[in-house]
Parts: C-alpha cells; structure tokens; sequence
C-alpha cells in the first residue's frame, strides 16, 4: 500500500435540497471513517464540469487514484466503496 492518501470525491446535486442527498453522504461518511487517515475526502457538485468529465449521471464516488491503476475509479454505491476500502486497507 502507497503512503499517498486516498482522494475521493463524492458528487452529489448540491443546488438540490439536502434532503436529495443527505442519507447518501452519511452512508458514504460511515464507511470512509475507519480510514480516514489514508483519505482525503470532498464533496463536489454532480452538475459542475468535472460531474460532466466523468459522465456523472448519479450520486457518485470518485477514486482520483485508486491503487495499482492510472484512471480514476467510479462507484455509485457505498457498498462499492465499501469493499474496495476493505480490499486495500486494514483497520488496525
């Protein structure tokens, strides 16, 4: 495992009401916790133009620089990220 943190973006519709996105945030926030000193963690706008680099369609997780790949990883699902944390870390 690299000594570089982890960057993750989470792209939600921020214009829209919290209430559209919140459950969403906190699932994403209960699995991130654990290894919150190997991540780096934002929240960003779906509809911005990096949302439209991705083709972001959805509330989504972006993995900037995932381990042993050059091209970001994209997840819709915290179980998703759920299981490429625990593939890549170990909770001590």
């Amino acid at each position: 495992m690299s000594l570089e943190k982890l960057k993750i973006a989470v792209f939600v519709p921020l214009s829209a009401c919290g209430c559209v996105y919140s459950h969403y945030l906190d699932r994403i926030w209960l699995e991130i916790i654990p290894y919150k000193e190997h991540i780096e963690f934002e929240v960003k706008d779906i509809r911005s133009s990096e949302g439209d680099d991705f083709n972001l369609l959805q509330n989504s997780i972006i993995i900037y620089n995932p381990p042993n790949r050059k091209d970001p990883i994209k997840f819709t699902s915290f179980l998703e990220l759920r299981n490429f944390l625990q593939k890549y870390f170990k909770i001590e």
